[in-house]
């Protein structure tokens, strides 16, 4: 009797066994196709770049503005942008040996800005009585009173928008964002400053950036989901990010670039 009452025993615990393995089995198939599912292609839309460049600068020397000193002034602004929006999408494929790569839709095109402006201002002394060595007891004669006229130039330029080249790319090493300016048209209606006029620093081109965290945030991503990838950096010579105005040549160049993607499949 207690043998039957035993093998009772067994029989329940493994029909008991059987099924929790088999509830947990149940429980654990739609996790698992869904972290399978999860590793395959995905689908995203760039919602828009934003890629920007721009440069404040500064240019005066000692005796600046001292009416009796030969001096320079300049000062300017210089502003380069390409946008785009909603026009593209990205395809990330996982690659069979390892890795992955974006597969980019759409127009390669954005809209090109371009603006700039300079003042400058050259003095020279006038030949004048306390600045000039000219007098009635002089070698160099009576003062003329002549005072020439100071030089200026305050060119502008805001011609109207342009197209420009969006180039992307995505790797394991990041993903790539860059811009080509078609700037020909737009800078032949710009006028030229005056060859003693001092330049700003800031290149008519566009640098590209990396963005090497966005393999793995886009991994993350749930569908439907949005994220901004933002990178700002400056370029400070002799302090011009800090304090524009001194004797010399200060400039501040500020560059950002600004991508929105949004999951969608």
């Amino acid at each position: 009797m207690l043998d039957v009452s035993r093998a009772v025993v067994r029989a329940r615990l493994a029909a008991g066994v059987a099924a929790a393995a088999a509830a947990a089995l149940a429980l654990a198939a739609p996790v698992a196709h869904a972290a399978a599912a999860d590793t395959g292609d995905r689908t995203y839309l760039i919602k828009s770049i934003d890629i920007h460049q721009s440069e404040e600068w500064r240019s005066q020397v000692s005796g600046y503005p001292n009416r009796c000193r030969t001096w320079q002034f300049a000062e300017g602004r210089s502003n380069l942008g390409v946008a785009q929006q909603g026009t593209r999408t990205m395809r990330v494929q996982r690659l069979p040996f390892g890795g992955l790569v974006g597969t980019f839709d759409g127009s390669n095109w954005g809209l090109s800005e371009l603006r700039r402006t300079l003042d400058w201002r050259s003095h020279s002394v006038p030949d004048v009585a306390g600045c000039s060595p000219c007098g009635p007891n002089s070698e160099y004669g009576q003062c003329s009173g002549a005072a020439p006229p100071d030089e200026t130039a305050r060119p502008r330029c805001a011609p109207p928008r342009g197209r420009g080249l969006i180039v992307l790319s995505l790797t394991d090493a990041g993903l790539s964002v860059g811009a080509v300016p078609n700037l020909d048209k737009e800078l032949e209606r710009c006028p030229e400053p005056p060859k003693a006029a001092p330049r700003g620093t800031m290149q008519w081109r566009l640098e590209t950036v990396r963005f090497k965290e966005a393999p793995q945030t886009l991994a993350r991503m749930g569908l439907y989901k949005e994220h901004t990838f933002r990178r700002e950096t400056t370029v400070d010579r002799a302090g011009g990010c800090r304090r524009l105005r001194g004797v010399g040549f200060r400039s501040c160049v500020a560059y950002t670039v600004v991508v929105v993607v949004r999951r969608i499949g």
